[in-house]
């Protein structure tokens, strides 16, 4: 939970948190947006309703953020790079990162190669 939730009523928390998901699937939007990422694409990459989406929202726009800064800013170059294979990750990077483990597994690649 964030600070602002701090001195939050207990039987508030349930809307600090609901805030803290809509921004955070606000984010998830914006980032596939830069990314050239259909909404079809998104929602497989984050189902809504999954109990984990939040964490799926955060590892994406973490990617996002990681990935953008390996190509520069150049957004064709970031969609070239997820639409391609990579024999690394064993297939496309936007296809690897619809499952939990694809996600973080594709997140770790761009990690590792210092970004």
């Amino acid at each position: 939970m964030n600070k602002e939730a701090e001195g939050v009523l207990p039987e508030q928390h349930h809307l600090v948190e609901a805030s803290d998901g809509a921004l955070m699937a606000k984010a998830a939007a914006r980032a596939a947006e830069r990314l050239g990422i259909s909404k079809k694409d998104l929602a497989a990459i984050i189902p809504s309703g999954d109990r984990d989406s939040f964490e799926q929202a955060t590892l994406f726009v973490r990617l996002q953020r990681v990935l953008d800064a390996w190509v520069g800013g150049n957004a064709k170059a970031a969609a070239s790079w997820l639409t391609s294979r990579n024999t690394a990750l064993g297939g496309r990077p936007i296809d690897r990162m619809q499952s939990k483990e694809g996600l973080r597994e594709v997140l770790s690649y761009l990690e590792s190669r210092g970004l």
